[in-house]
């Protein structure tokens, strides 16, 4: 009987043990994504092109009431291009005052202020590319950044249309941006910390939802971290938590249910 327990206990720990690892640096603890290398580029067009154009990119954890995002890179050419997609489940509104933003620290190295590392990509009012600003930190604050191009280091679209998340209309965005010019992070490893955030106008009484929740834009040690992973994202990243529920659910079966006795 020992022993049986002591099986499924062990294999239970073992798949837990298989699930990806995240580093801890100046990022929010326990709220991290993994930022897997894509089977394929995405087409920034503002939906899902195909059925699995995102099945290949991990979730952030925890995953945010109001919004979910992925991300995944590829490297075509020389250089390192992340694919970014964010799906507003709550926003169906067009308003000038809504906004999609992503916050960057490339070192992870927090701070109470925006570090001159860091960068931030404010996307408003649905605009295109007259709605895209990029700062860069001081130290202090933020300054507007201008070395990037749109079309080849960083590109938004988005549709206000349903996908496979979501069949409801909602706002949905893609961005592509590369790492050369914009996310420099030669500084040590992979592992930046980051922090997404929409806001929609007509709903202003939610104020701005972000990922890590109740984070600031200028507040780095807040954010979120994000680790680089050299591989395609496994497909145990969704079966092992129902295996981990079932072998829970058979171990406490095992445990509290009696054998019968041989007659």
């Amino acid at each position: 009987m020992k022993r049986i327990v002591l099986v499924v206990l062990s294999v239970i720990v073992l798949s837990m043990l298989a699930l990806p690892t995240v580093m801890v640096g100046a990022a929010r603890a326990g709220t991290d994504i993994q930022n897997y290398l894509g089977a394929a580029d995405a087409t920034v067009d503002g939906k899902w092109t195909t059925a699995t154009e995102w099945t290949d990119a991990a979730t952030a954890t925890p995953i945010p009431a109001s919004f979910v995002w992925r991300e995944k890179w590829t490297m075509p050419a020389s250089d390192i291009i992340e694919w970014t997609l964010v799906e507003f489940n709550t926003d169906n509104t067009n308003d000038a005052g809504d906004y999609f933003q992503l916050c960057f620290d490339p070192g992870n190295n927090g701070g109470a202020a925006p570090q001159t590392d860091d960068i931030r990509i404010d996307y408003i009012g649905h605009a295109g590319q007259a709605g895209v600003t990029l700062y860069k930190g001081t130290g202090t604050g933020w300054a507007v950044y201008t070395t990037w191009t749109w079309g080849t280091t960083l590109t938004i679209s988005e549709q206000r249309t349903g996908s496979q998340l979501n069949p409801a209309q909602h706002w949905i965005l893609e961005m592509m941006s590369t790492r050369a010019g914009i996310f420099d992070t030669s500084g040590g490893g992979y592992t930046p910390g980051i922090r997404i955030a929409v806001y929609d106008a007509s709903n202003s009484a939610a104020g701005v939802q972000a990922w890590p929740s109740a984070s600031s834009r200028d507040n780095p040690t807040d954010w979120g971290l994000e680790t680089g992973v050299y591989g395609a994202i496994p497909e145990s990243i969704t079966m092992v938590p129902l295996f981990l529920i079932g072998g829970v659910a058979v171990a406490a079966g095992i445990i509290l249910v009696k054998r019968p006795k041989l007659r």
